[in-house]
């Protein structure tokens, strides 16, 4: 029969087993979520104890009725003795430690048993019945958890205040260290660290609660356990809401209770769980030793797993981190070859950039030359003459003749249509060393662009003056200076 997921989830969330044992329960009640929660305590998760129907249960009434008239039997012997000796030492089943060993008290205790089992066995079910339509219609209704951590807190310093504080040096050393966050979080730092857990609930009204603590939780033998076997120990008062939010999930019968819960398939399932005192402590500790054999070899299965994935996570991060630091540095070296290129690309460009426009200027003086040219400039001729001698850069020689009042732009005209004159160029005198500013505006202009292209200091204009004005007379000398050489 197919079992829904929800009822799946239901059942795994109030016995705190796992899938496969959820699914087992389910199928074997026809997908009751009810009946398969009161079988699976009833047998205390073993779900071969069930093979015999309603017998099982009727046996188990019967020996619950024999337990209770043990204990009353043997009552008034422990009040001689003012002895707080631990009851019956009965093994104990996973979930509900109800099995115990049937009492030796003859046929009349036999005939009892068989006549009180049909009332135990309608009073059982009647218990039940009405107990599940009364969950049904009005459900548990529990104190808000507003401050978990604050409510365990506040459980551990009452513990320690009540029992611990004022004790003897040997009951400090085994007191128990309990874990000081909430019980989720308790959970999930035992499945993360695979540390076996210990959760005890405490009802202070209850009567065992002292003896329990002291016997079993404070005995060197329990604190022997805890530290060998690196226990996580989580500690509540149902009292607190933080408490009562655990005893609605785990729904012990009895107080004191303490639960075994160990890291199983990603989650932590309960394993063996001891309600109210009915053992003594060598027997609590053997039985909780032999539940955790069962669990000792697949715990170090895991953690080598763990280990192993752990192992090869970190190298596949380091894989990782190398391969994104050599894939950066590739990058890095693309990017820098990319940037060499694309700058000696642009150099390139500027250099063309600079060729094309130094030509420009080239030719705008060529064509100034040839207009020149064109022209055909007259010489002055008259007495008051000014003879101008003009050397090139390469020794060659020019001489013209100019009116005193004529410009110095007039001695640039002259220049610049020789051959030999370089196209960027300023004129000054031989002695003393003097420059001639005799270039118009335009080409002043022209010549600094070229200057800058070039990296020299720009020649500033000035407005060109007469011949007389510059105190030049008769002959003279002068150079052309090439400003490109």
């Amino acid at each position: 029969m197919a079992v829904n997921e929800e009822s799946i989830n239901s059942f795994m969330e109030f016995c705190a087993t796992d899938n496969h044992k959820a699914q087992q329960f389910l199928q074997h009640c026809d997908g009751n979520l009810e009946q398969a929660v009161q079988l699976y305590f009833q047998t205390g998760g073993n779900l071969e104890n069930s093979h015999e129907g309603e017998n099982n249960l009727m046996n188990e009434l019967r020996l619950q009725q024999e337990l209770e008239m043990e204990v009353r039997r043997r009552r008034p012997a422990e009040n001689a003795n003012h002895a707080a000796a631990a009851p019956n030492n009965r093994p104990i089943v996973p979930r509900r430690a109800r099995t115990a060993s049937p009492a030796e008290d003859g046929w009349l205790q036999w005939i009892y048993t068989i006549v009180t089992l049909p009332v135990q066995f309608t009073y059982s079910t009647l218990y039940e019945l009405i107990a599940f339509f009364v969950n049904i219609l009005f459900g548990r209704r529990l104190p808000p958890v507003t401050d978990p951590r604050g409510d365990v807190n506040n459980f551990v310093t009452s513990y320690v205040q009540s029992y611990v504080a004022g004790e003897g040096a040997d009951r400090v050393q085994n007191a128990v260290n309990f874990y000081l966050k909430s019980y989720s979080e308790a959970l999930q730092e035992a499945n993360r660290s695979l540390r076996p857990m210990f959760v005890y609930l405490q009802n202070t009204a209850n009567e065992e609660t002292h003896r329990f603590v002291t016997e079993v939780l404070h005995s060197p033998q329990f604190s022997a356990l805890v530290v060998a076997e690196n226990f996580l120990v989580f500690g509540i008062s149902v009292n607190l809401p933080e408490g009562a939010k655990v005893a609605s999930i785990l729904r012990p019968s009895r107080y004191p209770f303490l639960s075994l819960l160990l890291p199983q398939n990603s989650r932590m399932v309960e394993s063996i769980r001891f309600e109210g005192y009915q053992l003594s402590v060598q027997n609590i500790v053997s039985n909780i030793d032999f539940a955790l054999n069962d669990y000792r070899q697949e715990m170090e299965l895991v953690r080598v797993q763990r280990a192993e994935r752990e192992a090869n996570r970190r190298l596949r991060e380091e894989q990782e981190r190398e391969y994104e630091e050599s894939a950066a540095k590739d990058r890095a070296r693309i990017k820098e070859r990319r940037r060499l290129e694309s700058e000696r690309q642009e150099a390139v460009e500027r250099e063309l950039q600079m060729e094309r426009q130094t030509a420009t200027r080239r030719e705008r003086v060529l064509d100034y030359r040839k207009q020149m040219l064109a022209a055909s400039l007259p010489v002055y001729d008259g007495s008051d003459a000014i003879r101008m001698q003009v050397r090139f850069p390469d020794g060659s020689k020019f001489e013209s003749k100019f009116a005193p009042d004529d410009s110095l732009e007039r001695l640039f005209d002259m220049t610049v249509m020789q051959e030999k004159c370089p196209p960027f160029f300023t004129i000054h005198t031989t002695y003393p060393r003097k420059e001639l500013h005799c270039a118009p505006q335009w080409y002043s202009e022209l010549r600094n662009e070229q200057l800058t292209v070039d990296g020299s200091e720009p020649v500033p204009f000035v407005q060109p003056q007469t011949f007389k004005d510059v105190g030049l007379e008769k002959s003279v000398a002068v150079a052309v200076q090439d400003c490109l050489a």
